[in-house]
């Protein structure tokens, strides 16, 4: 049996949960819909079902930012002529290449696309490891990403429906690990 606040596992003759103080309810009998084995979590527990997964996928998000800056910083060595430079005329290519006007641009999108990585990657260990601070820099980081095509806002979309309703800040809080 598992508490219904929390999730812990509950002895049988346990009157009130260890970890929330939530007392324990008699078991309700089992109807033929109902699975016969124990649910691991209650019906409600979104951010215990989930926590784990969301972490990954924002590492996942992190390693996938991490590759477009290695990608990117390829394709613009490429462009400005450090590779097969031979065939094309340096002084032709630089007068149309994109960021001529603007040589601060390329370091800039370099430097938010890696801070971009970093964020990810903390928010993922931040939610793996249950710390206090996770769902608040999970939701910060949603936000952030949300604009991002595809990939940033389904992570951002999930991060949304696990972590922002009412009751996920109560379950969140609830299986986090204290600070010591």
């Amino acid at each position: 049996m598992y508490c219904a606040g929390c999730g812990q596992l509950l002895a049988t003759n346990q009157q009130a949960c260890g970890k929330c103080g939530k007392p324990v309810n008699a078991a309700a009998p089992v109807s033929s819909g109902s699975p016969s084995y124990p649910v691991p979590y209650p019906i409600g527990a979104r951010v215990q079902r989930h926590i784990q997964s969301l972490g990954y996928v924002w590492i996942a998000y992190a390693c996938w930012s991490f590759l477009q800056v290695a990608v990117a910083a390829t394709f613009f060595t490429g462009m400005s002529g450090m590779f097969g430079s031979r065939f094309i005329n340096p002084m032709m290519f630089w007068s149309h290449f994109p960021f001529y006007n603007a040589p601060w641009l390329v370091p800039l999108i370099t430097i938010v696309t890696v801070g971009r990585a970093i964020l990810s990657g903390a928010t993922g260990v931040g939610l793996l490891t249950k710390a206090p601070w996770g769902r608040t820099l999970a939701l910060v980081a949603a936000f952030l990403t949300v604009l991002k095509p595809i990939t940033g806002t389904a992570v951002a979309v999930y991060t949304f429906w696990v972590l922002m309703p009412a009751p996920s800040r109560a379950e969140y809080e609830a299986i986090s690990l204290p600070t010591q």
